[in-house]
């Protein structure tokens, strides 16, 4: 049987109330509820964005975050938010069977995605953005562990990241990772950004 320890956002619509982009820029109107596709997505930046000690952007579940982001109007090519994360001890398979990590938990990211309707960039410049090897856990020693795309965790039976994004577009998906038992911190890293990181912090829903 599957034990789980869920972490969970308050709600999807609330990814249009909260700020903001990776990079910052300018403050603009929120990015769009992902119940019905509009023509832009866009976010609204704080003035003084939250960091780690390790530099990477503090966001909460359900809080947007933004990669190429305009300085002069903040609209951001992609916009993405992580609406829950779940550490759990297996996973189930394409045809049912149940799955064990190698070692530690598997952890499972739901993530909601929009796209600008005029990106700055040919958004064919973001492939497989998402994918697992993009993700970084942080564990309760502070020791940082990438690898994170196993072979039990490309068996559990969930829908796949995107490999290509159109504008003007929005997705929804859940995969999974192989992280460390006690993993505090879930850091995004994708290689686009030249450094630029997002981290969440895995807090206990009551």
């Amino acid at each position: 049987m599957k034990t789980a320890f869920r972490f969970a956002a308050l709600g999807l619509a609330a990814i249009g109330a909260l700020t903001a982009c990776g990079s910052e820029a300018a403050p603009n109107p929120s990015i769009p509820s992902l119940d019905t596709p509009t023509a832009d997505a866009t976010t609204t930046a704080p003035s003084t964005p939250p960091k780690s000690p390790r530099g990477g952007f503090l966001k909460e579940l359900g809080q947007p975050g933004g990669i190429g982001c305009s300085p002069d109007t903040g609209v951001c090519d992609i916009s993405f938010a992580i609406t829950s994360l779940e550490l759990a001890d297996s996973c189930t398979g394409s045809i049912g069977q149940t799955v064990m990590p190698e070692k530690g938990k598997f952890l499972m990211v739901d993530m909601s995605v929009a796209t600008a309707q005029e990106p700055l960039d040919d958004l064919s410049t973001y492939p497989g953005i998402f994918n697992e090897h993009e993700w970084r856990a942080l564990d309760s020693a502070g020791i940082t562990h990438a690898g994170l795309n196993s072979s039990p965790a490309f068996m559990c039976f969930l829908n796949s990241t995107p490999q290509s994004f159109s504008p003007a577009s929005q997705y929804q998906f859940t995969f999974a990772l192989e992280v460390p038992a006690n993993t505090s911190t879930l850091i995004y890293a994708p290689f686009i950004t030249d450094g630029e990181t997002w981290e969440w912090p895995l807090r206990p829903t009551v």
